[in-house]
């Protein structure tokens, strides 16, 4: 006679012990961190002209330079982020929100290509000044070139000219702020990879993503704890200790069953 099937609450026993097991790692899942931001202001820098080029479409315009002041909106409020916020704009083909905005902070590695993110972590680490987060700073051909310098590492990445590509400051490069960002631009080629975390080694640089809304970049501090730290060890192998314990006990009565009928 072959030995009857186990019976299906016990099934359910093992099912709820996996369940069980499975929710105690889904817990350690890390969840996108986002900041609702509202933009308050520039530092009234003098527009300068540029043209770009996305999905083949080439637009010139003036466009007021960062950074660019935001205040926090979030309740309860992200803690990594003040109640205001400075950025540096990355994405030229949208506008602001006219009222809050959730953003999702990315890594900047999980947005740009190695070589792209980490030549704008070099820009920062030589030219980012701390001056510039304060919300009465008024803006400096420093941090105009800065932002030109960005917008260049951006849309053509490391190892393009201000005045070719897919991005082109249309003022003059021989002085005044044109200068200024082609040296910066300049300058990454023999800048160390470890210039940031030497400069800034408590701060991160990270990407304000908005679908609808103009990208953003800033810089924060960094996270003591990412979002989604592992469960603790104990509950782990607590949660494989009942779900070892039911298989046991499963198989102990599968056989007994088995011996009762064979």
């Amino acid at each position: 006679m072959s030995p009857r099937p186990v019976p299906i609450r016990r099934v359910r026993w093992v099912a709820a012990a996996l369940a069980l097991t499975g929710f105690v790692f889904g817990s350690s899942r890390a969840s996108a961190e986002t900041v609702s931001l509202d933009f308050t202001k520039t530092t009234g820098t003098s527009p300068v002209g540029v043209q770009y080029t996305i999905g083949g479409h080439t637009t010139t315009t003036s466009i007021t330079p960062g950074p660019y002041y935001w205040q926090q909106t979030g309740s309860p409020m992200n803690s990594n982020f003040g109640s205001t916020v400075a950025t540096f704009c990355v994405e030229l083909n949208q506008g602001f929100a006219s009222g809050s905005a959730a953003y999702t902070v990315n890594a900047l590695s999980a947005v740009k290509s190695a070589p792209t993110s980490d030549a704008i972590q070099k820009l920062f680490a030589n030219n980012y000044n701390s001056s510039w987060a304060s919300s009465s700073f008024a803006g400096s051909t420093a941090s105009t070139a800065f932002q030109l310098a960005l917008w260049e590492l951006t849309y053509d990445g490391p190892g393009g000219a201000l005045g070719t590509g897919n991005f082109k400051y249309t003022g003059n490069l021989a002085s005044g702020v044109g200068l200024a960002a082609v040296n910066m631009l300049s300058a990454l080629a023999s800048t160390s990879s470890t210039a940031f975390n030497t400069m800034f080694p408590n701060s991160q640089v990270v990407w304000l993503s908005n679908g609808s809304y103009q990208d953003q970049i800033t810089i924060i501090p960094k996270s003591p704890a990412p979002p989604g730290v592992p469960a603790p060890p104990s509950i782990v192998l607590a949660g494989f200790a009942l779900c070892s314990g039911l298989f046991g006990r499963v198989l102990r009565r599968r056989k007994e069953v088995v011996a009762a009928v064979s």
